[in-house]
């Protein structure tokens, strides 16, 4: 391991493997003769521990160093209905939210890149079938968690299952990977669904064991979307006024250290150390808490209740919050809904 990620335990199985773990399930909705019946699916979403910025690409793109957290909640909830046992060739799309284009979100665009990368000529001469799919939304968006991007992972999971259960040749992982890629940079870490440590502009993935197991996790959506081409172009705009710099190895790697003190230690050794003044360990922090004052007073508030460690994930606007004990953890959460509706606690 280099220096950079020294604090990470990396986990011995270093190949990552899709997350097929509805496959039971599928098996059971393919063999029910009435096809017709829903099959449905739970899509989760994410938090990033850290987040660095590293540097712009030749291509306009950043490079980050981040570490992704896989969670179960909150979550949408996906429904499938497939007309015949045949491959799907057409998608339809609906959604409780309407704020989502029927034409263009990443399940629409996951499909449509799935089909061109199978690229099976053979299906000419199949029936046509439609695959209906309705999105509960659940997952705040906006909010940093990548629910999205967990969306059009699960329709690749599915539509990978249901192509080799068709007797199509498997894609690759590699090809699996292109498409996920090519949906957006979050969704290949839903692919395979383990937390992993990601570097390059999130496509560079290492399974790692998850620092924050066996502890609480206080996650709150303050009801503000945060667009995260819109927290690009900020940090960018304060880079150019040389405000901000880009992360350093040597920057991280201290950062790191302290992190896992943190998450090691009890409750008022990080709320000492805050008093003192933490670092963030996210580089959109000082862009977002600027124009959007009450995630850093939700953040403070985190730590002043109890958190060992409290972020933002991704791009914002949510913060969350981790608990070493489920007494606190609990009492925080008690208090925080009173204030903010979308809270969810989970042990990690």
């Amino acid at each position: 391991m280099s220096n950079r990620d020294n604090t990470i335990k990396t986990v011995k199985q270093q190949v990552f493997e899709p997350d097929f773990s509805f496959k039971n399930d599928f098996e059971q909705w393919y063999q029910n003769p009435k096809l017709s019946l829903p099959f449905i699916i739970q899509s989760g979403c994410k938090i990033n521990l850290y987040l660095y910025i590293t540097g712009i690409l030749e291509n306009g793109y950043h490079s980050l160093e981040t570490l992704f957290i896989p969670l179960k909640n909150p979550k949408d909830t996906i429904t499938f209905i497939l007309e015949h046992k045949t491959y799907p060739t057409k998608l339809q799309f609906s959604s409780t939210d309407n704020g989502l284009s029927d034409e263009n979100n990443t399940l629409t665009k996951a499909f449509a890149i799935y089909q061109k990368i199978r690229k099976q000529t053979s299906l000419e001469q199949t029936p046509q079938s439609t695959l209906k799919l309705h999105l509960e939304k659940n997952v705040p968006q906006g909010a940093g968690l990548g629910g999205s991007s967990a969306n059009a992972a699960t329709l690749i999971l599915f539509l990978e299952l249901l192509s080799r259960k068709l007797g199509l040749k498997p894609l690759s992982n590699k090809e699996l990977v292109t498409i996920a890629e090519t949906v957006g940079a979050d969704v290949t870490i839903f692919l395979f669904n383990q937390t992993s440590l990601a570097k390059g502009i999130g496509e560079k993935l290492k399974p790692v064991d998850n620092p924050l197991k066996n502890t609480f996790l206080l996650l709150v959506y303050p009801d503000i979307k945060i667009s995260t081409p819109w927290a690009y172009k900020a940090y960018d705009k304060n880079l150019k006024n040389n405000t901000i710099k880009f992360s350093s190895s040597k920057n991280i790697k201290k950062n790191n250290l302290f992190l896992k003190k943190v998450l090691t230690k009890e409750e008022s050794f990080a709320i000492s150390l805050f008093s003192q003044g933490i670092k963030s360990f996210n580089d959109f922090e000082t862009v977002v808490f600027a124009e959007y004052p009450n995630l850093l007073k939700l953040k403070q508030q985190l730590y002043e209740i109890g958190a060992s460690f409290a972020g933002m994930s991704g791009s914002g606007s949510s913060i969350f919050g981790v608990f070493h004990s489920d007494k606190n953890a609990e009492k925080a959460y008690q208090l925080i809904t009173k204030t903010y509706k979308s809270t969810f606690l989970q042990c990690l």
